[in-house]
């Protein structure tokens, strides 16, 4: 495994919190799932929708619940996103305001991470 790669694993696994990848639908060579993070209570406070086309997971859209925003946790489900599909950047596609600050503060974290 790559070091970005390991960088990336500890990120998405740092803090309290889990992950659920739940695959919906696979057609036409397209993979279709919803990744929900829960906190220590079990409860859902983000998630992403997303599709996989020839290995490059496309981000349809993610959402964090409005007092569990600003804790990193959209940063983690695109980490986690991104070690499931290795071979080729997550794809952002066209964004809300809230999702441009989202993506530079990820693209300022794959900067320090090397």
């Amino acid at each position: 495994m790559r070091p970005r790669t390991v960088a990336l694993v500890r990120y998405a696994l740092t803090g309290e919190g889990s992950f659920q990848d739940d695959i919906r639908d696979v057609s036409g060579g397209e993979m279709f799932g919803v990744l929900t993070f829960k906190d220590a209570s079990g409860r859902v406070v983000g998630a992403v929708d997303y599709s996989v086309y020839q290995d490059q997971a496309n981000i349809k859209y993610i959402q964090v619940v409005p007092e569990f925003q600003r804790r990193n946790i959209g940063k983690r489900l695109i980490a986690r996103l991104q070690v499931a599909y290795p071979k080729r950047p997550v794809y952002w596609g066209s964004t809300t305001d809230a999702g441009s600050r989202l993506r530079r503060s990820y693209n300022r974290l794959l900067k320090t991470l090397g």
